[in-house]
């Protein structure tokens, strides 16, 4: 009986330590989640690494003004040792998922008198980082992006908050086990990072069994990366060059219904699985055609455009346009392989293009998307509290855009209470943008 008990002791001591190793790579994700938000501030705060991490901060060649992230910061042992740094005088943000976590983190910074000069906040790599394009000299992500189910997308959403001649410095494990099980390889890295300009790759020492990859610019590299975003004039490109995708834009009819609803469901899963954490998820009738049936079709106000790249449908977009210009972007979708490419934004630029002479626009979008937030706030909407046109709900977020005059009140305007646009608008809720 005692050797049945240690063998189920040692099994279940090895299960735990395969599933820590590999942060849940292979199986226990939920696990691992678990674990990390109820164990890990234990785990983490009984012990300093503050020593090793200024070593190795020094070894960075950092000018001391920057303003730098990182990202999956645990309980924030790196930037508190970065705030701590005698002659660095710039901005640390450091991010995690665990609300615990987090917590921790901001007390141990009160507690050595660093929280004015760092600041920790709850954030997600895999639904989309809460800050702007460019708005980091340096970003850090040490043990995080090996869990990823979808690592190049989050290695393209930490370029896409690093300034253009910014450092990226990521985990590269060693040893014979950790590097086997848990790593992305140097290979990984360099055929990676160089579609997002990111051509210079060092290896350099960081802790214990982690070293690092510090990618910067190539030193010969022109012009922008091929991922990089210009202002709205230009557009968020991918490997097809600064300009992104080719794309065209056709009204919508019946026959594109089946095509059309495809890409709305694998765009509206994946922003389920995002930022919702379930599998599947969307307006009614988004799977199985109805949607456009019952939102497109029957009005004369409604209006669709389909989104080809390469002949391919690869999203769509429903308005709303009604009298004196006032009108509602319904829904916008793209598929998830297009997204992250400036397709959503190319979008937009050619539905404002298209009707000029609107005089506003309106949305909404849930509260926890925030990739959509960062979207719609880049292509020039304002968060509103409250609308005319769009129902105010639990858990969504009500934009509008004002593009000039209006030519009356929104209030005064009878067409606008009409039920349909203003339900339309609830029930189509858009997808994640691009």
């Amino acid at each position: 009986m005692a050797w049945v008990l240690l063998f189920i002791i040692g099994a279940a001591t090895l299960t735990f330590l395969f599933i820590l190793l590999t942060e849940g790579k292979y199986f226990g994700k939920g696990l691992m989640h678990r674990i990390y938000d109820q164990v890990g501030p234990v785990m983490f705060g009984a012990r300093t690494e503050a020593e090793q991490w200024r070593r190795f901060v020094d070894r960075l060649g950092l000018r001391g003004d920057e303003r730098i992230l990182d990202v999956g910061t645990a309980t924030g042992e790196l930037p508190l040792a970065l705030a701590a740094t005698i002659g660095f005088f710039g901005e640390v943000v450091g991010v995690d998922w665990s609300q615990r976590m987090m917590e921790v983190a901001a007390d141990t910074a009160a507690g050595r008198g660093l929280d004015e000069r760092v600041t920790f906040q709850v954030a997600d790599l895999r639904a989309g980082l809460p800050f702007d394009d460019g708005e980091f000299d340096v970003v850090f992500c040490l043990g995080l992006l090996e869990t990823m189910p979808s690592p190049e997308r989050a290695l393209r959403e930490l370029r896409r908050v690093l300034v253009q001649e910014g450092m990226m410095v990521l985990s590269l494990y060693r040893g014979a086990l950790s590097s086997r099980i848990a790593a992305l390889s140097l290979d990984w890295y360099e055929q990676h990072l160089l579609p997002l300009g990111l051509g210079d790759v060092k290896v350099a020492t960081c802790r214990r069994s982690q070293d690092v990859v510090v990618a910067r610019p190539s030193p010969s590299a022109e012009g922008v990366w091929p991922g990089a975003t210009e202002p709205l004039g230009g557009a968020q490109g991918d490997r097809e060059g600064p300009a992104g995708p080719e794309l065209a834009f056709e009204a919508m009819d019946e026959s594109d219904i089946p095509v059309l609803t495809h890409v709305m469901r694998r765009a509206f899963d994946d922003d389920a699985q995002k930022h919702f954490g379930r599998e599947r998820g969307g307006p009614p009738g988004y799977d199985d055609g109805e949607f456009f049936r019952k939102w497109l079709l029957p009005y004369e106000q409604s209006v669709g455009y389909k989104v080809r790249s390469g002949g391919e449908v690869v999203g769509g977009i429903i308005v709303w346009i009604l009298p004196k210009g006032d009108n509602i972007l319904g829904t916008m979708f793209i598929d998830p392989d297009y997204q992250d490419r400036g397709v959503g934004e190319k979008t937009w630029r050619f539905i404002e293009a298209r009707y000029p002479e609107s005089a506003s626009w309106r949305l909404q979008t849930p509260t926890r998307a925030t990739k959509n937030h960062h979207f719609y706030a880049k292509c020039g909407f304002e968060q509103v509290e409250s609308d005319p046109l769009i129902p105010t709900e639990d858990g969504m977020t009500i934009y509008r855009k004002e593009m000039g005059d209006s030519l009356q009140p929104l209030a005064e305007s009878p067409v606008r209470r009409r039920p349909e646009p203003v339900e339309a608008s609830r029930r189509s809720e858009p997808g994640r943008p691009g």
